[in-house]
């Protein structure tokens, strides 16, 4: 559940995919294509909202990812707890590269975002890999742990789910995984289905429905 931030005088197109060739380890990484034509003070973020930030509370923490940027020194780690914004060093080269970043939060903090960040002058085109992200409690930053496939999709599931296929964009021409019935063409009495969610949601969802034809 990341989500997109970008700001600055000046900001270009800025675009995520899913990565299948370029990885570091696993099945994907997160591809991030920037245009060029940002100002100097252009910034670009893939943000993770941590929600019990409460239990992080002054306690030191620690992240790594990591990332294969086609331009040295414009990716780097963020923390903030807000009241203060923590960086680690930015990559120093173009090839697969570990960053880590270790904070101690306040005592009183009122948030946690970790922040996969672009900046320093990214003026020109740059396309950034992103793989293997951890945060843990502690000062060592520790590679990744994966998840079974199955907790991982029941923790996605609680922001988002489909009755789609699971490599199935919604929204395809397709009958695959549908969740519906069918009902006589003639007659005027109805039917309704109760759709129930794989996994109770964060908060209220919003839900839509795609024809299978088109």
């Amino acid at each position: 559940r990341w989500k997109i931030s970008k700001g600055g005088t000046t900001t270009a197109a800025f675009d995520v995919a899913r990565e299948s060739t370029t990885i570091k380890s696993g099945n994907y990484s997160l591809k991030t294509t920037l245009a060029s034509g940002s100002s100097t003070d252009a910034y670009y973020i893939i943000r993770q909202i941590v929600e019990n930030y409460q239990d992080f509370r002054g306690k030191e923490i620690s992240c790594s990812i990591w990332v294969k940027c086609s331009t040295i020194g414009k990716a780097r780690l963020k923390f903030y707890d807000g009241f203060t914004n923590f960086y680690s060093s930015h990559n120093t080269s173009t090839s697969w590269e570990k960053l880590t970043l270790t904070a101690t939060l306040a005592s009183n903090a009122s948030k946690l975002l970790v922040d996969l960040m672009l900046d320093n002058s990214p003026t020109g085109a740059i396309t950034t890999y992103w793989d293997d992200a951890m945060v843990v409690i502690g000062n060592t930053a520790v590679d990744y742990v994966p998840r079974l496939m199955a907790e991982e999709i029941s923790l996605c599931q609680r922001y988002y789910e489909k009755s789609y296929n699971i490599d199935v964009v919604p929204g395809t021409a397709t009958a695959l995984g549908m969740d519906g019935f069918a009902v006589p063409a003639a007659g005027t009495d109805y039917m309704w289905k109760m759709v129930i969610f794989k996994v109770r949601k964060r908060a209220t969802p919003t839900v839509r429905a795609y024809n299978t034809g088109t």
